[in-house]
Protein backbone atom coordinates (compact mmCIF):
# COMPACT_ATOMS: atom_id res chain seq x y z
CA UNK A 1 0.00 0.00 0.00
CA UNK A 2 1.44 3.37 -0.96
CA UNK A 3 1.50 6.34 1.40
CA UNK A 4 0.72 9.86 0.25
CA UNK A 5 3.27 12.20 1.93
CA UNK A 6 0.77 15.06 1.70
CA UNK A 7 -1.59 13.35 4.12
CA UNK A 8 0.92 11.44 6.29
CA UNK A 9 1.64 13.05 9.67
CA UNK A 10 4.98 12.21 11.23
CA UNK A 11 6.40 12.80 14.70
CA UNK A 12 8.61 15.49 13.20
CA UNK A 13 5.52 17.29 11.86
CA UNK A 14 3.93 17.19 15.29
CA UNK A 15 7.04 18.65 16.90
CA UNK A 16 7.32 21.40 14.31
CA UNK A 17 3.64 22.27 14.65
CA UNK A 18 3.86 22.26 18.43
CA UNK A 19 6.93 24.43 18.28
CA UNK A 20 5.15 26.94 16.09
CA UNK A 21 2.35 27.17 18.65
CA UNK A 22 4.70 27.95 21.55
CA UNK A 23 4.99 31.52 22.76
CA UNK A 24 8.11 33.33 21.50
CA UNK A 25 11.05 32.59 23.76
CA UNK A 26 9.76 29.25 25.10
CA UNK A 27 12.40 26.60 24.43
CA UNK A 28 12.39 23.06 25.80
CA UNK A 29 9.95 24.00 28.52
CA UNK A 30 12.02 27.02 29.60
CA UNK A 31 10.61 30.51 29.22
CA UNK A 32 13.42 32.77 28.11
CA UNK A 33 13.59 36.50 28.65
CA UNK A 34 13.61 38.67 25.50
CA UNK A 35 17.34 39.25 26.04
CA UNK A 36 17.88 35.51 26.33
CA UNK A 37 15.92 34.78 23.18
CA UNK A 38 17.96 37.36 21.28
CA UNK A 39 21.20 35.98 22.67
CA UNK A 40 20.27 32.51 21.47
CA UNK A 41 19.63 33.80 17.95
CA UNK A 42 23.13 35.17 17.38
CA UNK A 43 26.16 32.93 17.39
CA UNK A 44 28.88 33.73 19.92
CA UNK A 45 31.91 35.09 17.99
CA UNK A 46 35.35 33.59 18.63
CA UNK A 47 38.94 34.72 18.24
CA UNK A 48 42.25 32.89 18.29
CA UNK A 49 44.18 33.16 21.56
CA UNK A 50 47.56 34.14 20.17
CA UNK A 51 50.17 31.43 19.78
CA UNK A 52 48.06 28.88 21.63
CA UNK A 53 46.00 28.52 18.45
CA UNK A 54 42.83 27.95 20.50
CA UNK A 55 39.51 29.50 19.50
CA UNK A 56 37.92 31.25 22.47
CA UNK A 57 34.53 32.89 22.77
CA UNK A 58 34.74 36.68 22.95
CA UNK A 59 33.42 36.34 26.50
CA UNK A 60 35.26 34.42 29.20
CA UNK A 61 33.12 33.56 32.21
CA UNK A 62 34.95 34.88 35.27
CA UNK A 63 34.05 32.74 38.27
CA UNK A 64 35.10 34.92 41.19
CA UNK A 65 31.45 35.09 42.31
CA UNK A 66 30.91 31.33 42.15
CA UNK A 67 31.41 30.88 45.88
CA UNK A 68 29.19 30.22 48.88
CA UNK A 69 29.11 33.85 49.98
CA UNK A 70 27.27 34.64 46.72
CA UNK A 71 25.50 31.43 45.69
CA UNK A 72 25.13 27.70 46.24
CA UNK A 73 26.24 24.92 43.90
CA UNK A 74 22.84 24.71 42.21
CA UNK A 75 22.84 28.41 41.32
CA UNK A 76 26.42 28.20 40.12
CA UNK A 77 25.48 25.26 37.91
CA UNK A 78 22.63 27.23 36.35
CA UNK A 79 25.00 30.06 35.44
CA UNK A 80 27.75 27.85 34.01
CA UNK A 81 25.40 25.63 32.02
CA UNK A 82 23.52 28.62 30.64
CA UNK A 83 26.82 30.21 29.63
CA UNK A 84 27.73 27.06 27.70
CA UNK A 85 24.32 27.10 26.00
CA UNK A 86 24.97 30.67 24.90
CA UNK A 87 28.30 29.77 23.31
CA UNK A 88 30.75 30.72 26.05
CA UNK A 89 33.59 28.18 25.90
CA UNK A 90 36.16 29.92 28.12
CA UNK A 91 35.98 29.75 31.92
CA UNK A 92 38.36 31.35 34.43
CA UNK A 93 38.74 30.61 38.14
CA UNK A 94 41.38 30.62 40.91
CA UNK A 95 42.14 28.72 44.13
CA UNK A 96 41.51 31.83 46.23
CA UNK A 97 37.96 32.18 44.91
CA UNK A 98 36.97 29.96 47.85
CA UNK A 99 34.52 27.27 46.61
CA UNK A 100 34.79 28.24 42.93
CA UNK A 101 37.13 25.43 41.87
CA UNK A 102 35.05 22.89 43.80
CA UNK A 103 31.83 24.12 42.20
CA UNK A 104 33.33 23.97 38.71
CA UNK A 105 34.74 20.52 39.30
CA UNK A 106 31.27 19.23 40.03
CA UNK A 107 29.51 21.20 37.27
CA UNK A 108 31.98 20.34 34.52
CA UNK A 109 32.87 16.76 35.42
CA UNK A 110 30.75 15.32 32.58
CA UNK A 111 31.37 18.10 30.05
CA UNK A 112 35.01 19.02 30.56
CA UNK A 113 35.77 18.81 26.83
CA UNK A 114 33.40 21.71 26.10
CA UNK A 115 35.48 24.22 28.04
CA UNK A 116 38.77 26.06 27.80
CA UNK A 117 39.44 25.99 31.54
CA UNK A 118 41.88 28.36 33.22
CA UNK A 119 42.92 28.68 36.83
CA UNK A 120 45.68 30.53 38.63
CA UNK A 121 48.69 29.87 40.86
CA UNK A 122 49.80 32.19 43.64
CA UNK A 123 52.95 30.38 44.75
CA UNK A 124 56.41 31.69 43.89
CA UNK A 125 58.52 28.52 44.09
CA UNK A 126 58.78 25.33 42.06
CA UNK A 127 57.70 22.96 44.85
CA UNK A 128 54.89 25.09 46.27
CA UNK A 129 53.67 25.85 42.75
CA UNK A 130 53.41 22.13 41.95
CA UNK A 131 51.63 21.47 45.24
CA UNK A 132 48.98 24.11 44.51
CA UNK A 133 48.61 22.93 40.92
CA UNK A 134 47.87 19.38 42.11
CA UNK A 135 45.23 20.72 44.51
CA UNK A 136 43.56 22.66 41.69
CA UNK A 137 43.48 19.59 39.45
CA UNK A 138 41.86 17.59 42.23
CA UNK A 139 39.30 20.26 43.08
CA UNK A 140 38.44 20.79 39.41
CA UNK A 141 38.15 17.02 38.83
CA UNK A 142 40.35 17.11 35.74
CA UNK A 143 43.70 15.70 34.68
CA UNK A 144 44.72 18.78 32.69
CA UNK A 145 44.19 22.53 32.59
CA UNK A 146 44.05 24.54 29.39
CA UNK A 147 45.74 27.53 31.01
CA UNK A 148 47.35 28.37 34.35
CA UNK A 149 48.25 31.95 35.24
CA UNK A 150 50.95 33.14 37.60
CA UNK A 151 48.44 35.27 39.48
CA UNK A 152 48.68 39.05 40.02
CA UNK A 153 52.33 39.72 39.38
CA UNK A 154 52.40 43.20 40.87
CA UNK A 155 50.43 42.67 44.07
CA UNK A 156 52.19 43.84 47.22
CA UNK A 157 53.79 40.94 49.08
CA UNK A 158 53.47 38.55 46.16
CA UNK A 159 56.21 37.69 43.66
CA UNK A 160 58.51 40.47 44.92
CA UNK A 161 61.51 38.98 43.13
CA UNK A 162 60.54 38.53 39.49
CA UNK A 163 63.96 37.13 38.64
CA UNK A 164 63.50 34.33 41.20
CA UNK A 165 59.94 33.73 40.03
CA UNK A 166 61.13 33.15 36.47
CA UNK A 167 64.25 31.25 37.51
CA UNK A 168 64.97 27.48 37.69
CA UNK A 169 63.44 27.12 41.17
CA UNK A 170 60.49 29.41 40.55
CA UNK A 171 56.84 28.88 39.67
CA UNK A 172 57.49 29.37 35.95
CA UNK A 173 59.79 26.32 35.91
CA UNK A 174 57.06 24.26 37.59
CA UNK A 175 54.49 25.29 34.97
CA UNK A 176 56.96 24.61 32.14
CA UNK A 177 57.47 21.08 33.51
CA UNK A 178 53.70 20.64 33.89
CA UNK A 179 53.30 21.70 30.26
CA UNK A 180 55.85 19.10 29.15
CA UNK A 181 53.83 16.48 31.01
CA UNK A 182 50.57 17.61 29.37
CA UNK A 183 49.08 18.68 32.70
CA UNK A 184 49.03 22.32 31.58
CA UNK A 185 48.43 23.31 27.97
CA UNK A 186 49.36 27.01 28.19
CA UNK A 187 51.12 29.28 30.69
CA UNK A 188 49.95 32.78 31.53
CA UNK A 189 50.60 35.72 33.83
CA UNK A 190 47.93 38.02 35.25
CA UNK A 191 48.25 41.51 36.65
CA UNK A 192 46.22 44.42 37.99
CA UNK A 193 49.05 46.89 38.65
CA UNK A 194 52.84 47.44 38.39
CA UNK A 195 53.06 47.08 34.60
CA UNK A 196 56.84 47.60 34.56
CA UNK A 197 57.24 44.14 36.12
CA UNK A 198 55.83 42.62 32.95
CA UNK A 199 58.82 43.59 30.83
CA UNK A 200 60.70 40.45 31.90
CA UNK A 201 57.54 38.37 31.45
CA UNK A 202 56.93 39.48 27.87
CA UNK A 203 60.54 38.56 27.02
CA UNK A 204 60.02 34.93 28.07
CA UNK A 205 59.00 32.65 25.20
CA UNK A 206 57.59 30.08 27.64
CA UNK A 207 54.71 32.41 28.52
CA UNK A 208 51.72 32.14 26.19
CA UNK A 209 48.97 34.39 27.58
CA UNK A 210 48.54 37.62 29.55
CA UNK A 211 45.46 38.57 31.58
CA UNK A 212 45.56 42.24 32.59
CA UNK A 213 43.30 44.94 33.98
CA UNK A 214 42.21 47.06 31.03
CA UNK A 215 39.34 49.53 30.98
CA UNK A 216 39.00 53.10 29.80
CA UNK A 217 39.66 54.47 33.31
CA UNK A 218 42.59 52.25 34.31
CA UNK A 219 44.29 53.13 31.01
CA UNK A 220 45.06 56.55 32.49
CA UNK A 221 46.61 54.99 35.60
CA UNK A 222 48.37 51.74 34.64
CA UNK A 223 48.14 51.68 30.83
CA UNK A 224 48.64 47.95 30.35
CA UNK A 225 47.29 48.59 26.86
CA UNK A 226 50.45 50.26 25.59
CA UNK A 227 53.06 49.22 28.14
CA UNK A 228 52.31 45.48 28.15
CA UNK A 229 49.69 44.36 25.62
CA UNK A 230 51.31 46.06 22.64
CA UNK A 231 54.78 44.43 22.98
CA UNK A 232 53.11 41.12 23.89
CA UNK A 233 50.92 41.30 20.79
CA UNK A 234 54.01 41.69 18.61
CA UNK A 235 55.19 38.35 20.00
CA UNK A 236 51.80 36.76 19.27
CA UNK A 237 51.03 36.21 22.94
CA UNK A 238 47.37 35.62 23.76
CA UNK A 239 45.67 38.60 25.41
CA UNK A 240 42.60 38.50 27.65
CA UNK A 241 41.07 41.61 29.22
CA UNK A 242 39.94 41.61 32.84
CA UNK A 243 38.47 44.28 35.14
CA UNK A 244 36.59 45.36 32.04
CA UNK A 245 33.77 46.89 34.12
CA UNK A 246 36.10 48.52 36.63
CA UNK A 247 35.95 46.51 39.82
CA UNK A 248 36.74 47.32 43.42
CA UNK A 249 38.43 50.68 43.86
CA UNK A 250 41.61 50.39 45.89
CA UNK A 251 40.48 46.84 46.77
CA UNK A 252 38.14 48.11 49.49
CA UNK A 253 35.63 50.86 48.78
CA UNK A 254 34.10 49.43 45.61
CA UNK A 255 33.51 52.86 44.06
CA UNK A 256 35.41 52.01 40.87
CA UNK A 257 32.63 49.81 39.54
CA UNK A 258 31.59 51.59 36.37
CA UNK A 259 27.95 52.59 36.23
CA UNK A 260 25.42 50.55 34.27
CA UNK A 261 25.15 53.12 31.50
CA UNK A 262 28.87 52.60 30.79
CA UNK A 263 28.82 48.81 30.51
CA UNK A 264 28.26 48.59 26.76
CA UNK A 265 31.13 51.03 26.28
CA UNK A 266 33.32 48.99 28.64
CA UNK A 267 32.92 45.85 26.52
CA UNK A 268 33.37 47.73 23.25
CA UNK A 269 36.53 49.35 24.60
CA UNK A 270 38.12 46.10 25.79
CA UNK A 271 37.24 43.99 22.76
CA UNK A 272 38.35 46.79 20.44
CA UNK A 273 41.92 46.73 21.77
CA UNK A 274 44.39 45.30 19.21
CA UNK A 275 45.12 41.64 19.86
CA UNK A 276 42.56 41.11 22.64
CA UNK A 277 40.95 37.69 22.24
CA UNK A 278 38.33 37.66 25.00
CA UNK A 279 36.83 39.76 27.79
CA UNK A 280 36.78 38.11 31.22
CA UNK A 281 33.41 39.08 32.70
CA UNK A 282 32.22 38.05 36.14
CA UNK A 283 28.49 37.62 36.80
CA UNK A 284 26.41 37.05 39.92
CA UNK A 285 23.05 36.10 38.42
CA UNK A 286 21.51 34.58 35.30
CA UNK A 287 20.23 38.03 34.38
CA UNK A 288 23.73 39.48 34.52
CA UNK A 289 24.98 36.60 32.40
CA UNK A 290 22.32 37.15 29.73
CA UNK A 291 23.13 40.87 29.61
CA UNK A 292 26.88 40.27 29.41
CA UNK A 293 26.52 37.75 26.60
CA UNK A 294 24.28 40.11 24.67
CA UNK A 295 26.80 42.94 24.99
CA UNK A 296 29.55 40.71 23.65
CA UNK A 297 27.44 39.41 20.78
CA UNK A 298 26.50 43.00 19.87
CA UNK A 299 30.13 44.16 19.93
CA UNK A 300 31.09 46.91 17.53
CA UNK A 301 34.38 48.83 17.81
CA UNK A 302 34.19 52.39 19.11
CA UNK A 303 34.25 55.04 16.40
CA UNK A 304 37.03 57.63 16.46
CA UNK A 305 34.60 60.21 17.82
CA UNK A 306 33.46 57.80 20.54
CA UNK A 307 37.08 57.01 21.43
CA UNK A 308 37.78 60.68 22.07
CA UNK A 309 34.73 61.04 24.29
CA UNK A 310 35.50 57.83 26.21
CA UNK A 311 39.13 58.89 26.65
CA UNK A 312 38.09 62.20 28.19
CA UNK A 313 35.62 60.51 30.54
CA UNK A 314 38.27 57.98 31.53
CA UNK A 315 40.73 60.73 32.46
CA UNK A 316 38.12 62.45 34.61
CA UNK A 317 37.26 59.27 36.52
CA UNK A 318 40.92 58.27 36.89
CA UNK A 319 41.70 61.62 38.51
CA UNK A 320 38.63 61.42 40.74
CA UNK A 321 39.16 57.85 41.92
CA UNK A 322 42.92 57.60 42.19
CA UNK A 323 44.73 54.27 41.59
CA UNK A 324 41.92 51.75 41.11
CA UNK A 325 43.86 48.62 42.04
CA UNK A 326 46.57 50.06 44.27
CA UNK A 327 50.14 51.13 43.66
CA UNK A 328 52.56 51.21 41.98
CA UNK A 329 51.02 52.30 38.75
CA UNK A 330 54.30 52.56 36.80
Amino acid sequence: MSHDRSTQITRRDVLITAGAMLPAGLVAGRLLSPASAQADEAKMPTRVLGKTGRDLSLMTLGCGHLRASFMDLGQAGQIVNRALELGVNSIDTAPNYEESEDYLGEILKDQREKVFLATKNEEATYKEGWDLLRKSLKRLKTDYLDLVYIHNLGMEGRFADVKELLGPQGILAALVEAKKQGVVKAIGVSGHLYPSRFKAVVERDEIDVLLCAVNFVARHQYNFEEKVFEPARRKNMGLIAMKVMGGAGNWSDGKARLADENLDTCVRYALGLPGVCSANLGVRTLEELEAAVQRVKNFKPLSEEEKQSVDQRGRELANAWGPMYGTPVA
